[in-house]
């Protein structure tokens, strides 16, 4: 019966916590060429200095792994968000070069690449950004 209720406890505070983290979540869209997609920021530093700068455009490269261009002033950021490595969809922010990039690939390899600071993801499937030109103007805004 004690294992039974502990078990419940922990669902109910797995849960609570999974709840938490959606509260602090802001959805934004990310718009190619009439394409949308649909992406969340997490409730950093980072994002919230970039949620004060949208709607915002940025010219994008694609190369292997990701999407990247140069930001024309960097984001805001601790110091102890720099990481290394990425999840596919990691949406971050290179702080050495003011780097915008979108992770869509190569999780396996990128253990030691870095600093990055990680402020979102797409939550589409990853696969609508295989079909996008490898040159791309988006323009991120506040999901409605």
């Amino acid at each position: 019966m004690l294992v039974i209720a502990s078990v419940g406890t922990s669902g109910a505070k797995a849960e609570e916590g999974k709840t938490k983290a959606m509260a602090t979540e802001t959805r934004i869209t990310l718009t190619i060429k009439g394409t949308v997609i649909n992406a969340v920021l997490n409730d950093s530093k980072t994002a919230k200095d970039l949620l004060d700068r949208l709607p915002l455009t940025l010219q994008l490269q694609g190369y292997e792994f990701d999407f990247c261009g140069v930001m024309p002033e960097g984001l805001a950021y601790k110091e102890s968000d720099a990481t290394t490595g990425w999840k596919n969809g990691d949406i971050a922010f290179g702080p050495g070069a003011n780097w915008f990039t979108i992770l869509y690939g190569g999780e396996e390899q990128s253990g030691d690449s870095g600093p990055l600071v990680k402020f979102g993801r797409i939550s589409d499937p990853l696969s609508r950004l295989d079909a996008l030109p490898r040159s791309i103007s988006v323009t991120l805004a506040k999901a409605d």
